[in-house]
This record gives structure tokens, sequence and C-alpha cells, in this order.
């Protein structure tokens, strides 16, 4: 080796190198293969970083609490191809699992948790992983108020004071047991010389009662009875029609029509005869109206000479007709007993508008149909923008239509 060349060639292209200790020989075709058959090297854990602290890795370190940052720095023992050493790692306690592959020599972990902790490396080249591994183990200092002391002194304190509380309010509530006692005793004493006093008004309360009970089904009937005719006044008609078409609505029936009836020329009769003359012929319409409950139907006095019809579960073509009997029955009563000149006929306006949006709609479509019965000249009944004919076979033929 101390002259030149120190090297020289083989047949089979082996080189042969004079070394100071003997020969060393290459054979440059399996130079690649032995790279690719590298071991993975030996592991060592460098240092230990906390909050940017180092602290002493040769033996199990003590994290003080409330650490928020950790850093392991770590190496692979190989000089030779550094490059190409990749390195995984895991942090027993916080996660079982190996990281991904990576070259990148540090690790870092952030609000562990206090308890144990085990850090373990391995290096590996190739794909193929040593078996040695690389640990440091740490303890992450818990608070106070994390310790298991702490939390058994909270529990034993809680306990006490139940305890405390327990027995306080066992106490407080025999004195309250004893103060209730005597104070039942004495209103009972009061209670019986009240007693008598009560028996002696309770009778003429009584009295009191049965007469607040008339006069209150007397306004009852006052505020949904019209006086001067007998029927149901505007209010009653109203909630009775509102739970009609809610009840067909909600498919509990399956038909609705309403009439509205206003007595032709009433205030000519009022003009004419005056007004005691109007008053009777409006209890007169009223007994005939009457006459229609027996059939379930409502007749209320809506206001003035205007009357209302309520035919639940009718159809329109039935309302009809049997508005058309009522405007026939009312033309051909007598009414000389009120004035030998009087006669009085009606006009009725029918719906069966069931589509409306509410039941008011329902009432201005038939109060429609009673203005376009008084201008086709009165005393006639209209229903679906037509008049009715008395005979069966019309309406028959109105309803197909």
């Amino acid at each position: 080796g101390g002259s030149t060349p120190a090297a020289s060639r083989g047949p089979d292209g082996e080189l042969w190198f004079a070394t100071s200790r003997g020969a060393a020989t290459v054979l440059p075709s399996q130079v690649d293969q032995a790279r690719l058959t590298v071991r993975p090297p030996s592991m060592v854990i460098e240092a230990l970083e906390v909050d940017g602290t180092p602290v002493d890795v040769t033996e199990r370190a003590r994290i003080v609490p409330g650490t928020r940052h950790l850093e392991i720095a770590f190496a692979g023992l190989m000089l030779r191809a550094p490059d190409r050493i990749d390195y995984r790692y895991r942090l027993i306690g916080y996660d079982d699992e190996w990281s991904a592959p990576t070259r990148l020599r540090t690790a870092h972990y952030t609000n562990l948790d206090p308890g144990p902790y085990e850090f373990q490396v391995q290096a590996g080249v190739g794909g193929a992983w040593g078996e040695e591994l690389a640990t440091l183990a740490f303890h992450v200092e818990p608070h106070f108020y994390e310790t298991r002391w702490f939390s058994g002194l909270v529990v034993a304190t809680a306990f006490v004071l139940l305890w405390v509380g327990v027995r306080w309010r066992v106490a407080d509530l025999r004195r309250r047991a004893q103060f209730l006692a005597r104070e039942i005793a004495d209103r009972t004493r009061a209670l019986r010389d009240r007693t008598r006093q009560l028996e002696i008004a309770n009778e003429e309360k009584l009295d009191l009662l049965r007469e607040l009970e008339r006069q209150s089904r007397a306004f009852e009937r006052q505020a949904r009875e019209d006086a001067l005719t007998g029927l149901a006044n505007r209010r009653r008609f109203d909630e009775r029609m509102a739970r009609a078409f809610k009840s067909l609505h909600n498919m509990e029936s399956t038909k609705l029509a309403v009439a509205m009836l206003d007595i032709d020329h009433f205030k000519r009769i009022n003009d004419t005869h005056s007004h005691q003359t109007g008053d009777a012929v409006l209890k007169v319409i009223g007994k005939e109206l009457r006459r229609l409950e027996a059939e379930g139907l409502l007749a209320a006095r809506y206001g003035g000479e205007e009357f209302a019809l309520l035919f639940d579960n009718w159809s329109g073509p039935e309302a009809a007709r049997r508005c058309e009997r009522l405007r026939q029955t009312i033309e051909s009563t007598v009414l000389g007993f009120i004035h030998p000149d009087l006669q009085v006929t009606i006009s009725i306006g029918i719906s069966d508008r069931t589509d409306l949006p509410n039941h008011e709609k329902m009432i201005s479509d038939a109060d429609d149909q009673l203005y376009l019965a008084k201008r086709a000249g009165r005393n006639r009944v209209y229903f679906d923008g037509r008049p009715v004919d008395s005979g069966p076979e019309e309406m028959a033929t109105q309803s197909a239509d």
C-alpha cells in the first residue's frame, strides 16, 4: 500500500486494494445490490424539550402540570446512506398506532393529559424496519385538582355536606311539624266557630245563587237570542256557522249551505203602516222560521229585516228547494190580522261554496246571491247565479248543470 498503483483488477472484474491490514476486494457488479440490503440502523433519542426547555432523557422524566408543548429529537445510527433512513414513532398512552413513515427526526405533542407515557421510535431502510426500538418514558404531572386524592376529598366533602343537610332538614321538618300541629289545632277551633256562622248564611247564599243562575240563563238567552222574534241572533249564528265550516274541512261532514233572507220593501211597510206593523211582520216571519228547527236547521235574525239560515249537512240544491217552499209559504200567508192591505214577500240568496277560505266568505257569497234576487225583481230565490224554480225537475236540471 505504500507504492503506486495500490490497486489491481482481476480477470473477473474484481478490484483488489492493498491496505495496512491486508488485501480488500470489491466486486463492482454487486455494489448496488449491497446498498439495497443495508440493515436498519440502531436508534437513539437525542433530546427532550418541554415548552422550549431541555429535559434530561437519561432517566424517567416528570413533566410539570400545564405543559403545552413537547418536542422529542431522535436519530438513526448509520453513516452509510443516512439520507435513506425512514422513521416511525408512537406515544403509548396517547396513540398506540405507529405514525406514517417520515424522514424528519423530531416528534411534537401538545396539551397532553396527565399520566404516564412511553415514546417509541423505530428506524427502517427500503421498507424494512429494524427490531430495535428507542424508548423514552415520562410522566405528565396533574394539577392538584386533577389528582385522585383531590377527587376523593371532593366526594367526601360532598357526602359530609349532604349528611349535614339531611340532618338539618329532618330537624327542620320536625320543628315545622310541631308548629303545624299547633297551628292546625288553633285553626280547627276557629273553623268550628266559623262553620256555625256559615251554616246560618248558607241558605241565604243558596237562594242568591239560584237567583244568579236564573239571571245568568236569562242573560245567556238574551246574548244569543233575538228578543223580538225568538230566533237565534247573529252572534249565535256566526258561532254555529264557524263550527259547521270547520267540521266540513275536517272531513266530519260532507255538505253545507247557507242562505240569506230579506223582507222585500220592509222600509215601505214601516213608513206606510208604522213600526209596530213592521215588528208584527218580523214576528210572523220569525214564527215561520222557527218551524225549520224541527228539520235540524238554524234560523237567525241577522240584522234589521235580514235573516240567515244554516243548512248543516244539506247540499245547495236541497237548500234551494226548501227556501223556495219557504218563499211560497210567506207569499201566501194572510196578514189581514195585522193590516188589511198588507202582503209580504221575501227574497233569498243561497251559497254552498265550501271551497272558500272561511265561513265569512261563504256568507258574503250568499249575500251576493240575495242582491241578485233583489235586482231581478225580488220575491224569488237565487242559487248559483240563477233563480230557483219550484219544480223538482228544474232543480235537478240546475244541479246537473
